[in-house]
Formats: C-alpha cells, structure tokens, sequence
C-alpha cells in the first residue's frame, strides 16, 4: 500500500482501483481458491435496492476513470441503457461456464431467483445511468483522491 495508496474515497468498486494500480506497479495478482471471505449482503429489500443504485453508480464512474471493460457503455449516455442486458448475458456465461452436474444447479438457482435478479438489474441500471451522467467533476474528485496514483 505504499506504493498504490489507500482506497480511494468510493463507496463501491474501490477494489478496482486498488487492484489496477497494484498491476500497474508490475504485481501479480493471483487467486487462492482456499481463501474465503465473508459478506455482509442486504436482506430486506429497500437497502437491496438502494445499494444496487449505488453499485450502478460507481460501476459507471469507475470504467470513466479507469480501462476497464464495458468501458463504451459511459461514452455516451444511450449506450447506458445497455448495461440491463449486458449484466443478464455476463451472469447466464458466468453460471453455465461451471462443469457439469454443478451448472444445472446454479443455473436452477438463478432461475428461481431470476424476478429478483430483474428488479435488481433495473436498479443497477438506474444507479449506472446517473454515474454515466453525473458532472465530470465527480470522477475529477475520485481521481483527487487517489493523488495522481493511476497510470493512464
């Protein structure tokens, strides 16, 4: 954290940041399937929704700031309304890429729990439309606060 700094002053994906910079200061990044962590996830859902929103919005302020991928859907506020099917096709790859019987299982969940997943995308999509709209200054100060630490 010398070298990368904190994280920045973000209230989701600041993840992100921290990984990007730490790859861009030549660390590897590797994954231990051993580690596990624990989340604390919403379970009434008025603040399920209301974090969607924000997850939405950092998600689009952070492909403004940051190469990251789906990073077109902020060039331009139309291409936002994309980000409803992108996310239903990115979690369809992510369940089916499990092997065998293991896939039908989680597909089997995700379907059942598809209504909710819907209501969730559209908030998401609502919180990533306002990121994609929201003044320059807002990933300006973002960028502040990492105190010129990302590389372009």
């Amino acid at each position: 954290l010398k070298e990368t700094g904190n994280f920045p002053e973000i209230r989701a994906s600041e993840d992100m940041f921290l990984s990007y910079n730490i790859r861009q200061i030549g660390v590897k990044i590797l994954f231990e399937p051993k580690i596990k962590i624990k989340h604390n996830n919403r379970n009434r859902l008025r603040p399920f929704l209301s974090n969607q929103v924000t997850l939405g919005f950092s998600a689009a302020l952070i492909r403004k700031i940051l190469p990251q991928p789906g990073a077109f859907l902020v060039k331009h506020p139309i291409y936002a309304t994309l980000i409803l099917p992108v996310k239903l096709i990115r979690t369809i790859q992510i369940v089916s890429r499990n092997k065998f019987p293991y896939n039908l299982f989680q597909f089997w969940n995700f379907l059942s729990s598809l209504p909710f997943y819907m209501i969730g995308i559209i908030f998401y999509s609502v919180g990533f439309s306002r990121g994609v709209r929201a003044p320059e200054s807002v990933p300006a100060g973002v960028k502040q606060s990492l105190n010129g630490r990302i590389a372009r």
